[in-house]
């Protein structure tokens, strides 16, 4: 056989594999990280993608059609939270944690940590007329 032909052979045997791997390494180079101000989505570590957490309406399981997808596993069933926000061309945004529920908490805390509390003024004063007239 001659080098062409070697090389054909050697090109296929690499490439093939190598065109296959490509999107799965694509996909599994994506990540989440929650900031004081933002949920950051990362690929290879470079951010692509921020929302801010004031913006975040509810986090929850229950699937959508029309929405961002930032998925980070191959096999995401049973791992996906969709993030809806209330704002924005894509209000609902589809992310895959390794430990969803544990990372929905952690968002809820730091969105509830950077939003002013809703303590209602009437409330309060009532309480205080309570006590007074005790």
């Amino acid at each position: 056989m001659t080098t062409e032909t070697w090389l054909k052979i050697v090109a296929v045997v690499v490439g093939i594999p190598l065109v296959l791997a490509i999107p799965a390494l694509v996909i599994l180079g994506f990540s989440y990280r929650i900031t004081p101000r933002h949920l950051v989505v990362a690929w290879l570590g470079v951010p692509v993608r921020r929302v801010r957490l004031e913006t975040i309406r509810s986090v929850g399981t229950t699937p959508v059609w029309w929405a961002e997808r930032w998925p980070c596993a191959l096999n995401w069933r049973g791992r996906y939270l969709v993030v809806r926000r209330t704002r924005g061309l894509f209000r609902n945004m589809v992310i895959t944690p390794k430990n969803p529920f544990v990372f929905r908490a952690e968002l809820y805390r730091a969105r509830d940590a950077l939003l002013p509390p809703t303590a209602s003024p009437s409330a309060s004063a009532a309480v205080g007329q309570d006590a007074s007239q005790a």
